[in-house]
């Protein structure tokens, strides 16, 4: 009878130690996609402007090699703009 009672709270005290773990992990996750989500955003917005900063460029008569100096774009990514 006692190992019964025993092998019960054992049993539930696994339980909630899986659920606080699965709790813990997703938050964890959940954080980590958020800081990811947020640096690629970034990123996108970095070239977004860079490639506006090109196009600009060229319509003021810039040359090609000197636009992909300033922003870091390759030659042929601003040919394609």
């Amino acid at each position: 009878m006692l190992a019964e009672v025993v092998d019960k709270i054992e049993q539930r005290g696994e339980q909630r130690g899986m659920q606080q773990g699965m709790q813990q992990g997703m938050q964890q996750g959940m954080q980590q996609g958020m800081q990811q989500g947020m640096q690629q955003g970034m990123q996108q917005g970095m070239q977004q402007k860079a490639r506006e900063d090109a196009r600009k460029m060229r319509t003021r008569g810039f040359s090609t090699a000197d636009i992909a100096e300033i922003t870091g774009l390759s030659e042929q990514e601003i040919k394609e703009l």
